[in-house]
Order: structure tokens, then C-alpha cells, then sequence
């Protein structure tokens, strides 16, 4: 079979690698962050280090196509996931509260999805990563850009691989990029002759985070609590522009406690 290079270790990028090896491909992945997956879903919480991913510590809200496929794919990563923390929420719930008659109908299961923090989901598929055969994580390993092979189709170019920054290069039948919303593919493929096929928009609202400390008692890291401090403490979020292209923060002011 082929050889596959996945560049991006996020969840999309391990479940493509994990999916792929799962057809004889040899997959390797090649992600920026050196830090690899914690032991526990606490520990990921309180002490992984993703700096390639802005939103990590805010709860991810998963549609429910997620969890159909988790089910169908991948039901091992699922109970990693609740095991761990996360929360099966349905979205109905929501629209139920406007309707007199909110019982339950046929197919109503089909909304349900699960949620958690993202270190509780990335940590549950990077586990399984490791322990998928023909995966091959290598982290701590930042590309500079495609490697150009010769043209099969005038004007499209062919990439047979990718070259990181200090210099070494990944061969590949196949190039998957998974580098999210910040990647550089498109501009590389223009670079190499290819043409642009997405397209930017400057956003004016930066995502902000909540975070709510309990002194006491240590809630589920899904949720977002850190281990317990001598002092309560609470921060409250607010929603502020930007003035950076496609850039998200989080942002927190004091406020009382109650």
C-alpha cells in the first residue's frame, strides 16, 4: 500500500491518519507542538502545552454528526472521551424549552452528541493514535512547505512530500493537510504553480473563555476546572475585536464571587 504524511496532529488529523493506516497505509504525522498527550484528562487539562491551537482551553461543542461518527468508527475514543469527562448533551434540549409538548419522539437520539474541553477530546484520540498500528506521531516537527514532484496534468502540481524547517524531508504518495484553519496550503500550492481555491475574511470578534475555580472540591476537567487554590476565584468573559486576520484569544476581568 501507499505511504501517507498527515500534517497537523489535532483530532482531524489522527483520525485521518488512524482511518488511513486502517487500510494498510503507512501513515506518518507530523505535528508542531512537542508535547505529547498526558496520562490522565486532568493532567491534559492543567498541564498540556498546544500553543499551535489558540482555542484549546474552551469547551468544544461538537455536532452531532461527531458523535455518529465515533460511533460508527471510532467507539473506543467515544468512552475515552466520557470516561474522561466528556458529556452526551443533545441539542433538542434547547428547542424543546419553547414547545408545550416536549416529550421525546422517534429519532430525537440522532441530535445527541458529546462534549468536553479540548485536551480531554484531542488526549482521547492521540491515546488511540499511539496505539494504532502504521501510525507513526512525530511531534515537535514544524514544515516549511510541500515538496513538488514532476507535473502529472499541466499546471497542477504533483506533491510527493514535505520539507520541515530544519531541513529534512517526508516522502509521500499522499500529503494530508490538517493544520486547521491556519494553514498554509493554499499558499504553498500557489507557489508551486498551483491555483488559490480558498478565501480569507478579516473577522472583527476575538472568542473569549470563562474559567471558574472552586477552592473545595476539584470539578470534572471537562468542564474546565483547575486543581483547587486557597481562594475561590472567577473571571468573567467579554467578547472583544480584533484586529489580527483570522486571530482568536482568551480575555478575562475580575469579578466577585458568588
Amino acid at each position: 500500500m501507499g505511504s501517507v504524511i498527515v500534517v497537523g496532529g489535532g483530532p482531524i488529523g489522527l483520525a485521518s491518519a488512524m482511518l488511513l493506516a486502517r487500510e494498510g497505509h503507512d501513515v506518518t504525522v507530523l505535528e508542531k507542538d512537542p508535547q505529547g498527550p498526558p496520562a490522565t484528562a486532568l493532567e491534559a487539562w492543567r498541564d498540556w502545552q498546544r500553543t499551535g491551537v489558540a482555542q484549546f482551553r474552551q469547551a468544544h461543542a461538537m455536532h452531532a454528526r461527531f458523535r455518529h461518527l465515533l460511533d460508527a468508527e471510532f467507539p473506543d475514543i467515544r468512552d475515552d472521551i466520557v470516561a474522561s469527562g466528556g458529556r452526551r448533551v443533545s441539542i433538542m434540549t434547547g428547542f424543546l424549552n419553547q414547545l408545550e409538548d416536549r416529550s421525546p419522539r422517534p429519532g430525537d437520539e440522532k441530535f445527541e452528541t458529546i462534549t468536553a474541553r479540548r485536551p480531554v477530546v484531542e488526549s482521547a484520540f492521540a491515546r488511540a493514535a499511539e496505539n494504532t498500528p502504521g501510525v507513526k506521531v512525530i511531534r515537535g516537527v514544524s514544515v516549511a512547505g510541500p515538496i513538488a514532484g514532476k507535473e502529472i496534468a499541466a499546471g497542477i502540481p504533483h506533491v510527493v512530500g514535505v520539507r520541515t524547517k530544519d531541513g529534512r524531508d517526508y516522502a509521500g504518495d499522499l500529503v494530508v493537510d490538517a493544520l486547521g484553519r491556519k494553514s498554509e496550503f493554499d499558499d504553498w500550492a500557489v507557489g508551486l504553480g498551483g491555483g488559490h481555491r480558498s478565501r480569507r475574511n478579516q473577522t472583527s470578534v476575538s472568542r473569549t473563555t470563562r474559567v471558574i475555580t472552586n477552592a473545595v472540591t476539584v470539578s470534572s476537567p471537562s468542564c474546565g476546572a483547575r486543581p483547587s487554590r486557597s481562594k475561590p476565584r472567577s473571571k468573567r468573559s467579554a467578547c472583544l475585536p480584533t484586529t489580527k486576520r483570522g486571530s482568536s484569544r482568551s480575555s478575562a476581568c475580575p469579578a466577585t464571587n458568588r
